[in-house]
């Protein structure tokens, strides 16, 4: 914990002392490891307990007190993305009629129809689209 201590929120070090705690008893071989990480009941918090352990282990291995790099052979946790719930078309309807221009219609309606997400849109280029640039 001490090593950890510099440059480290307080919330980091409880994080960390509490990942550790719960973590006592465990073999630190891959089996001890999977086995902690699967009684955890938080889901995709499964990923932050991995990266607390993965910084303890490794620094035990870079400072010889266990021989092994443990960690490499446990995969990380895989994240679940969290999907946005999707615009209704009754939804859709109520933005377009709140439209100031016909611009802000066509963008609401190309997003909608295309499943284009916004980030992919606002990176459209008028010349992605076939033509020059429009005047």
């Amino acid at each position: 914990m001490a090593s950890r201590a510099e440059g480290s929120s307080k919330r980091t070090m409880e994080f960390y002392r509490y990942t550790l705690t719960n973590f006592v008893g465990y073999p630190m071989t891959p089996e001890g490891l999977s086995s902690y990480l699967k009684s955890l009941t938080c889901g995709n918090g499964k990923a932050k307990f991995y990266q607390a352990l993965r910084t303890l282990l490794l620094w035990l291995y870079r400072n010889g007190h266990i021989q092994d790099k443990v960690i490499d052979r446990i995969p990380m946790p895989k994240v679940q993305r969290r999907l946005l719930p999707a615009v209704s078309k009754e939804q859709l309807e109520i933005l377009m009629n709140h439209c100031h221009c016909e611009r802000d219609g066509a963008l609401l309606s190309f997003l909608w129809y295309s499943g284009t997400r916004l980030s992919e849109a606002a990176n459209v280029k008028a010349q992605d689209c076939g033509g020059g640039p429009h005047r």
